[in-house]
């Protein structure tokens, strides 16, 4: 049975960065440049493990208290030493992209590496912290009492959550969401949140998701990976 994975591209808000403490204050140098506002940057990774496809996108936009952010062009945007494409739209509204399309297997470290003549460079780090070894007990759901997961790994920290991805014999997909933090790598799901899962044979795949928001006195920064596990045959009674 072939996994269909529902893949949602995320679009973080800008608002959400836009809405922090404001360190621009004092702005930066270079030369007779002035930097007298700050880049909101966000930075989107998703791993597909059954095709080994990686997907990163990248954006940034210029923010400043009491004005609109406003999307801008970096000259130079590389990602593991490689340039990104870019990409951009002007409808409904102007989107800048950077992107970037990659097969072959995960690395837990990234970096990314930011150039222009109107700021001073800097550098994105990016840790990939997946969830790629879990089971059910018993490979079996008991739907009138409900299951345990358990993955080989740490707990989920207060930026994660993951998403238990089902598929039945129809392609028909059923989610089951957790937010972190979890106080250990084994967690259980009640019979009322199973209790539309289809009776029968299904593959299960967990998706890992992070967010992550940084700031400095030139980036905020808000970092979103979503890791697609390979999944597992499952029987539901």
């Amino acid at each position: 049975m072939k996994l269909i994975f529902q893949i949602l591209i995320p679009y973080l808000t800008i608002m959400l960065l836009g809405c922090q403490s404001d360190p621009s204050s004092n702005p930066q140098s270079r030369g007779d440049q002035r930097i007298d506002n700050v880049i909101a940057a966000q930075y989107y990774l998703r791993y597909l493990e059954p095709e080994e496809a990686l997907k990163v996108e990248v954006s940034f936009n210029a923010t400043k208290k009491g004005t609109q952010p406003k999307p801008i062009m970096i000259k130079s945007v590389k990602f593991e030493h490689q340039e990104m494409k870019l990409r951009s739209f002007s409808a409904p509204k102007t989107v800048i992209r950077y992107e970037f399309r990659q097969h072959g297997p995960y690395k837990k470290n990234y970096e990314f590496e930011m150039e222009d003549e109107r700021f001073p460079s800097f550098k994105h780090s990016l840790k990939l912290k997946p969830i790629t070894s879990f089971s059910v007990d018993g490979s079996t759901i008991q739907k009138t009492k409900g299951f345990d997961l358990s993955w080989k790994g740490a707990p989920l920290n207060e930026n994660q959550s993951i998403v238990l991805f089902f598929t039945d014999e129809q392609n028909r997909a059923f989610n089951l969401d957790l937010k972190g933090p979890t106080t250990s790598n084994k967690v259980s799901f009640s019979a009322p949140q199973v209790k539309d899962l289809p009776t029968g044979n299904l593959e299960m795949s967990v998706i890992t998701k992070e967010l992550v928001l940084m700031e400095s006195d030139l980036v905020r920064s808000a970092t979103e990976t979503e890791f697609y596990a390979a999944p597992i045959n499952l029987k539901v009674e």
